[in-house]
């Protein structure tokens, strides 16, 4: 946070996640509103990289600025019935942190095939609502979203965060975990 901020900057907003996060990650396995550590983490780095003008543009493409939301502003969108599917449809760009439209994929290198499932469930991680994003913890662990957060670090600090490899590997547990249950 220091390397993205002035000294002294009073930022509300992002002292209210952190305190959030913390009473998150004290909450015990058995407690109603446990969520995974990955998914707290994710939430949290979702949220600050958004407080701080760093978010990712999940909402219209980088190349045209055509929304890609598929619902009435305001409507709430039933995840399960948005494909998961990479269809060759929307696409993810890690050099502008923002969606791409597939008329627009054919002009930019380097994209991410994505779906319209993870672009929402990346909105509500990264959203205002300090409770849409819980319940889609098992998203948490996802590799292709945990690359996406890492990319936006390397870019904005020129190197790898100090505590990358301690998330890594607790993501890697929480992944393990998974399988075995």
């Amino acid at each position: 946070v220091q390397d993205l901020t002035e000294p002294h900057q009073p930022l509300t907003d992002l002292f209210s996640l952190a305190v959030q996060t913390l009473d998150d990650l004290q909450r015990r396995e058995t407690d109603f509103a446990y969520q995974l550590v990955s998914a707290i983490l994710l939430r949290f780095e979702l949220r600050m990289l958004h407080l701080l003008g760093h978010g990712l543009g999940l909402t219209h493409c980088v190349g045209c600025d055509r929304s890609l939301i598929e619902s009435n502003p305001g409507q709430a969108i039933d995840i399960e019935s948005l494909s998961n599917r990479r269809t060759g449809k929307i696409f993810f760009s890690p050099s502008d942190t923002r969606l791409v439209c597939g008329e627009c994929a054919h002009h930019i290198h380097g994209l991410i095939p994505f779906s319209l499932r993870a672009a929402e469930v990346l909105r509500r991680y990264q959203g205002d609502s300090p409770n849409d994003w819980r319940e889609l913890s098992e998203w948490g662990y996802h590799p292709v979203f945990r690359d996406l957060v890492n990319r936006q670090w390397f870019e904005l600090l020129g190197k790898k965060p100090r505590l990358l490899p301690a998330i890594l590997q607790l993501v890697r547990k929480e992944r393990q975990r998974k399988r075995t249950h």
